[in-house]
């Protein structure tokens, strides 16, 4: 597990007095190999992704970052890992220009260098315009607010504002589950394309597994709070093992050959 930028080892949660919602689960976000955690709903995605946030803390076992336990207050962590969330709408402040939005990290982090006030804009205004260019949105988008922009471009801007502090690992939750299908496609050539120019990981709660299979190198299968199976995608989807990731992969809707043909 040292090895890992991120790992959970044997950890378990649940909130008080209730039943375990994750249970001796043990995972490891290896740089350079995308995950995917996928299974059904009330599987325990989620409260993984939270816990290696540092969003939550588990109740048993650990969550690494860099092979120490992780601290949520640490300012290393903190701009290594950044989250982008499911809801492009609900994710971004109305009221805020998007340059505040996508630069609020660099503030809230302290990571704007030693100066005056007006170079530290300067500054922010610099990484902001870079970010934005990198997710593939003009400079000028910074002087909009988020109900100017389309759902897949929303959803771009929270993409920004996640990199825009130069992380090493996004997490992020069913980050294309609320766009059109082909705006899906374009967000995950997106995620892709920043993991090879930026070095970032990513780590992808799914329910669609065309989306794993298209950006992860590593899938792990959930089912009521356990790891029944991990591995490498192309094994997991191609020659899965556990009947629970083979019901899974059999539950995907697939047209019949008659609606093909018509």
């Amino acid at each position: 597990m040292s090895a890992a930028v991120l790992a959970a080892h044997e950890a378990g949660f649940a909130y008080r007095g209730g039943p375990p919602v994750l249970d001796g689960v043990s995972v490891a976000v290896t740089a350079g190999r995308n995950l995917a955690l996928v299974g059904e709903s009330g599987a325990g995605k989620t409260t993984l992704l939270r816990l290696l946030l540092g969003l939550a803390r588990p109740t048993s076992g650990q969550v690494l970052f860099d092979g120490a336990e992780l601290s949520p207050r640490d300012r290393a962590f903190r701009s290594a890992v950044q989250p982008v969330f499911q809801d492009p709408y609900s994710s971004l402040d109305p009221r805020q220009r998007v340059g505040r939005i996508v630069s609020e990290p660099l503030r809230a982090m302290g990571l704007l260098a030693p100066g005056s006030r007006a170079a530290r804009r300067r500054e922010a205004a610099e990484r902001v315009a870079e970010a934005l260019e990198s997710v593939g949105l003009p400079a000028d988008a910074a002087r909009r607010y988020p109900h100017e922009f389309s759902g897949g471009q929303r959803q771009r801007v929270a993409i920004a504002r996640a990199v825009v502090s130069g992380p090493r690992v996004l997490l992020a939750d069913e980050p294309v589950s609320a766009l059109d299908v082909s705006t899906r496609v374009r967000v995950v050539e997106l995620l892709a394309e920043l993991g090879e120019s930026r070095g970032l990981t990513v780590v992808v709660v799914s329910h669609d597994l065309s989306v794993v299979a298209a950006l992860c190198q590593e899938t792990a299968v959930i089912e009521r709070g356990r790891i029944v199976e991990q591995g490498s995608t192309a094994k997991v989807l191609g020659s899965p093992e556990h009947p629970y990731t083979r019901r899974l992969i059999e539950s995907v809707p697939r047209l019949s050959r008659a609606a093909r043909l018509r």
